[in-house]
């Protein structure tokens, strides 16, 4: 456990141009989402890919990584406000984008 010092931080809003997500910085700037980057620069090795492997197994690859990006990012957030995480139960393979908590 660390420390936490509470700070406000504004609610990023993005928007999407032409299917790509970016995000504004405090001085107007526009960036483009990494997922939108790499998958821009990843498309032809991503269509490649989805033809060897085929569409059943490339949908089921996806479903399993998207959710496993997705608890590592709440992994991270909780880790950042201090939330205590169950670390026996880390060492399993996610099943959904929750992560289980130390109940008090």
């Amino acid at each position: 456990m660390f420390k936490h010092i509470e700070i406000e931080l504004p609610e990023m809003e993005s928007t999407t141009l032409d299917g790509i997500r970016y995000y504004p910085t405090p001085t107007g700037n526009m960036y483009p989402s990494i997922t939108s980057v790499t998958s821009h620069y990843n498309r032809q090795v991503f269509k490649e890919w989805r033809e060897r492997v085929g569409n059943v197994e490339a949908d089921r690859i996806c479903k399993e990584s998207t959710t496993r990006g997705t608890n590592f990012h709440q992994i991270c957030q909780d880790y950042l406000e201090n939330k205590l995480l169950d670390l026996i139960d880390m060492t399993k393979k996610p099943t959904s984008c929750s992560i289980l908590q130390k109940q008090s």
